[in-house]
């Protein structure tokens, strides 16, 4: 847990003009069948998902190991159906 909330400090200085946010998933993605996974993801240029993730047997669980001081902006029209959750 601290790891990645060190890591996402330490890099969000280095990503220039790369917006970082994690997507949240239910447990129906086909690499992590049966478990919550949060995975950061860059804007700009284009969208790239990281190796990145979080994993966990809930929603709580997973978004509570996101870092410090992130909003919950929920799902957007025309979101993947595997979308639960999208902070930034």
């Amino acid at each position: 847990m601290g790891e990645v909330k060190a890591y996402h400090r330490q890099q969000q200085y280095t990503l220039g003009d790369r917006f970082p946010m994690w997507v949240v998933c239910n447990p129906t993605t086909k690499d992590f069948p049966g478990q919550w996974v949060a995975r950061m993801h860059l804007s700009l240029p284009a969208p790239e998902a990281t190796d990145l993730i979080i994993l966990g047997p809930s929603l709580e669980e997973v978004c509570a190991q996101l870092p410090e001081g992130l909003t919950n902006i929920g799902r957007q029209v025309g979101d993947d159906p595997v979308i639960a959750e999208v902070w930034i």
